[in-house]
């Protein structure tokens, strides 16, 4: 572990150091680990001894890897890619929840139809299982890219936060068919509709322990006096032990301690001082970025490190086709539907990239190791392929389809800052005059939540002139549009409004009266 953490930091000091800015824009950074790992793994199978080294653990994957790489994921939102993220919230979670159903579905059926056609030997079963855990996104190569060439927000975001939301649907999910794995729980409707029920407990009921967690740690951090370290010490270890209890009480850590991160990125952050800010967000980040590179290099390794490897190409390739449609079925249908409740549309050039960004990574691979059936080699084989083709070949790809689709650089920052700023969809509306001044210290509510908002709050954090300190006095009302989301719009926020960013630039965009971009 040591020597393959070691392997790793030298391997991202090479990439960002010596590697010519060509070559990183068609390798990213998970691809080059991914390299590294296939060969260490060939030296390892060389050696009998040091053999077992290359091998994945997927209990090792699941209770100490995966959690900080999540929490990460969630606690980053907020800071790392702006108010995007919740203003377009309806339609990532279309994607995310919807999307992979859809996938899951279409993988599902196609592989059966395969299999009935001889091209492979798959049990109905073993099919959904696959397409279940093949339905897990993880496009941290064109996350990479997407950073580097300063990509729409709208776009970051739908895809960061599809896959981020994503991993935790398809976990569930997965689960929820391996029940049907059992020889005595035969595919009955009563058995499915149970299974479907289990799938929706399981969620919320993880999801409401997470946000219980989060919530209650910041009410300790907004009423109590926690000096020193101790905060972002607590911020960890109540993260992990809301994992630990959700997986005790058969539930999903993972949509645990991802909801965790979030409400904690969006409330808990603003009741931290300065130094626990910059504490909690770079020690999440480290912990975050190494364990994924992490994982990379031993899913690199596992190609020669895992044993009984059953390769059929041609199930591998119509695999591929298969994942392909099941994204496209879901993608460009949604979005259609959601252009037609969305003041800003999602362009076809947006949605090309959403679709094309699918590739498959950690969560799928470790779920495949998951699994006992009777052809669970061919399935862990097949899910290795998949993400070995995706991150390397279509993760270096990412940039010239950017390039050619000409949507690279910046400048639409702008344009979404203005509207963020004045979306008026009914959840941050809430949050702005609810949520923000129940959770958050008075004088810790950051600028872009308007005074209008906070008017009825006590004088503790306002200026001599009434208003919130350093925020705008609101301009007139007028009518109303929709946000970006569809919400309705009720008035003009103030002539200005300035922004941070998530690449930590700012600007002075003009208000529009009702508009969201």
């Amino acid at each position: 572990t040591s020597l393959t953490l070691l392997g790793v930091s030298l391997v991202s000091f090479v990439y960002h150091g010596y590697l010519p800015k060509a070559v990183r824009a068609v390798l990213p950074e998970s691809a080059l680990v991914l390299v590294v790992g296939i060969a260490a793994g060939a030296v390892l199978r060389a050696n009998d001894t040091l053999h077992e080294l290359a091998a994945f653990n997927p209990e090792a994957f699941f209770h100490f890897l995966l959690p900080p790489i999540i929490l990460f994921a969630g606690y980053s939102l907020e800071r790392e890619h702006g108010h995007v993220f919740f203003s377009n919230i309806g339609s990532i979670m279309a994607y995310a929840i919807g999307g992979t159903l859809i996938s899951t579905v279409v993988v599902s059926l196609l592989c059966y139809a395969a299999a009935a056609g001889g091209v492979v030997q798959l049990s109905l079963v073993e099919c959904f299982l696959f397409g279940a855990l093949v339905s897990a996104t993880d496009p941290v190569a064109c996350i990479a890219i997407f950073e580097s060439m300063h990509v729409s927000d709208l776009l970051f975001n739908l895809v960061f936060g599809e896959s981020v939301l994503n991993d935790a649907v398809a976990i569930v999910l997965y689960r929820a068919v391996n029940r049907f794995t059992d020889p005595g729980y035969h595919v009955t409707p009563g058995h499915i509709f149970y299974a479907f029920g289990e799938f929706i407990w399981v969620s919320v009921a993880s999801f409401l322990i997470g946000i219980t967690v989060a919530a209650l740690y910041t009410l300790a951090l907004k009423h109590l006096r926690v000096r020193g370290m101790l905060p972002t010490l607590f911020f960890f270890i109540a993260g992990y032990l809301a994992y630990m209890a959700s997986e005790l009480a058969q539930l999903s850590g993972i949509v645990t301690i991802l909801n965790y991160g979030i409400f904690m990125g969006h409330y808990g952050y603003e009741n931290l001082d300065e130094e626990n800010k910059e504490l909690s967000y770079k020690f999440a980040q480290l912990l975050g970025v190494t364990l994924e590179a992490f994982v990379f290099a031993f899913i690199g390794m596992s190609v020669f490190g895992v044993d009984g490897h059953v390769v059929n190409v041609a199930f591998i390739v119509l695999a591929l086709l298969f994942c392909f449609l099941g994204r496209t079925l879901n993608i460009f249908p949604l979005t259609k539907g959601l252009n037609s409740v969305r003041k800003r549309k999602i362009d076809l050039k947006t949605q090309f990239v959403v679709w094309f960004a699918g590739l498959r990574g950690a969560i799928a691979f470790a779920l495949s190791l998951d699994i006992t059936t009777e052809h669970a080699d061919l399935l862990k084989t097949t899910t290795l392929a998949i993400v070995l083709v995706t991150t390397i070949l279509i993760g270096g790809a990412t940039l010239p389809l950017l390039e050619g689709l000409g949507i690279v650089g910046a400048g639409a920052e702008e344009e979404e800052a203005k509207a963020v700023s004045q979306s008026k969809m009914w959840f941050l509306r809430l949050d702005r005059k609810v949520f923000f001044p129940f959770f958050v210290k008075r004088e810790n509510i950051p600028d872009w939540v308007g005074p209008k908002d906070l008017s009825g709050l006590p004088a503790n954090g306002v200026n001599g002139e009434g208003q919130a300190a350093g925020m705008l006095p609101a301009g007139p009302e007028a009518p109303g549009g929709r946000d970006e989301e569809g919400g309705a719009s009720s008035g003009t926020p103030a002539p200005a409004v300035q922004l941070q960013l998530r690449r930590g630039r700012t600007v002075d965009s003009p208000a529009e009266p009702g508009s969201a971009g």
